[in-house]
């Protein structure tokens, strides 16, 4: 059954939202008119907000992943052009740094957690972040050039749902992704 939780301190659509540690971070988003870079954090078990300190780029449409217990906003949308910047949230410090830009910008796209680095995923292009090297690299392009889609990990798997292709007709494909063993 669905029930209704504390909303929001700051209601907006477009938003990258990851959890961590039992808690939600919702980062970004789109208000009156406005990229945002807001970052709020739910925790279900007291259904309270806090605001926390904001990113330094506001943005809408970001990607946001959690990676070793730090939040990753990834990308995402600025004054209708595409994003390449990272911000890197410690919520032990309640700090933002920067982190290597994506080698291109992205917005509308799918960011997900595999093997403990990140992928993002936006048409044909498939770039992976190592935190351990805080560097990106190419990885296997997708096979079908999407955007808007979703991505999971399940089993070891990289999944990529859906999504509108680059001519501009919805996709029900679904395509799986297994990284090289090292």
């Amino acid at each position: 059954t669905w029930s209704t939780v504390a909303p929001m301190p700051t209601p907006r659509y477009g938003i990258g939202l990851a959890a961590a540690d039992g808690e939600l971070y919702a980062v970004g988003g789109f208000r009156d008119g406005q990229a945002l870079a807001a970052l709020e954090q739910y925790d279900p078990l007291l259904d309270t907000w806090q605001t926390l300190v904001p990113m330094k780029t506001p943005r809408t449409h970001p990607g946001a992943v959690v990676i070793d217990g730090l939040l990753y906003a990834v990308g995402g949308q600025l004054d209708g052009e595409r994003l390449s910047t990272v911000e890197i949230y410690d919520p032990l410090n309640d700090v933002w740094t920067f982190g290597e830009s994506l080698p291109v910008p992205m917005s509308n796209f799918a960011a997900e957690v595999l093997d403990g680095r990140l992928h993002a995923l936006h048409h044909r292009e498939h770039v992976v972040y190592n935190p351990d090297s805080a560097h990106w690299s190419a990885a296997e392009p997708m096979p079908t050039p999407r955007h808007g889609h979703a991505a999971a990990v399940v089993a070891g798997r990289l999944y990529v749902v859906g999504g509108c292709h680059e001519q501009l007709f919805d996709l029900d494909i679904v395509e799986g992704f297994v990284p090289r063993r090292r």
